[in-house]
């Protein structure tokens, strides 16, 4: 991606807020998020492997993040953020090796802003939604069986909400030798609005429901603790977490 010309830098303010709850069926907490604002960061991570792995790998993300003071283009942010999710994928291989464990692995969502660009880097199926002209739109696609046999034209959406293998991903750190993540870019402008969020909320809500909390709430707190909120309300089976970051001139 060309770095931007530092001659028309765009300068935002972000109001973003992040919460995490265990939810209704769970006996402790794998999601991770962090929120750093002043770097134009935003990362969710959700453990997979139980309370000795899941905790271990989604936390191994948030300590890894590396230090982002003096990145002056996009594509420094992404580097630096590759590097940190790299060192935690080492990481998880080695702790699992050394258990004796089958998994140690977790996946993640980033979002990096600088300027008038982004970029979402992910792995697995937690997402990044961004929402513009009051549409949210999908731009991370999940690394799961279910997508791709949506993709396939063996599932329907619909159908695939209620699969009985909907969770299962198809990358995440930790489960290959290599580090397998995807990257997307887009445009950034006043106004937008982003969601970060693990499959603990998707679970509860379609796109058109994420949508509606983001018109009707005028902060980033209030959106979040609304959804999070809501997905308690219906059963909330899985740890949840989400991060709102709204766009701002």
């Amino acid at each position: 991606m060309t770095p931007s010309d530092p001659f028309t830098k765009v300068a935002y303010s972000f109001d973003c807020h992040g919460s995490t709850d265990i939810g209704l069926r769970r006996s402790f907490n794998e999601d991770r998020y962090a929120l750093v604002p002043d770097a134009g960061v935003w990362v969710v991570a959700d453990g997979m492997g139980g309370h000795a792995g899941g905790d271990y790998a989604s936390q191994a993300v948030i300590d890894d993040l590396p230090d982002f003071e003096g990145a002056l283009t996009l594509g420094d942010l992404e580097t630096r953020f590759h590097d940190g999710l790299a060192q935690a994928h080492v990481r998880m291989l080695r702790v699992a090796k050394a258990l004796n464990m089958d998994t140690v692995a977790t996946t993640v969502v980033g979002l990096l802003i600088r300027d008038d660009e982004f970029a979402v880097i992910w792995s697995g199926d937690s997402r990044l939604y961004q929402m513009r002209g009051g549409t949210l739109r999908p731009v991370s696609r999940d690394h799961s069986e279910a997508r791709e046999l949506v993709d396939a034209g063996v599932l329907t959406p619909e159908q695939a909400r209620n699969w009985h293998r909907r969770n299962v991903v198809t990358r995440a750190l930790g489960v290959y030798d290599h580090l397998s993540a995807e990257t997307a870019y887009g445009d950034v402008k006043p106004g937008d609005a982003f969601l970060l969020c693990t499959d603990g909320l998707t679970e509860h809500h379609t796109d058109e429901e994420l949508e509606t909390i983001l018109k009707e709430t005028d902060t980033a707190e209030a959106a979040v603790e609304r959804m999070i909120s809501q997905t308690l309300d219906r059963g909330a089976i899985d740890n949840v977490t989400a991060i709102v970051v709204r766009v701002q001139s």
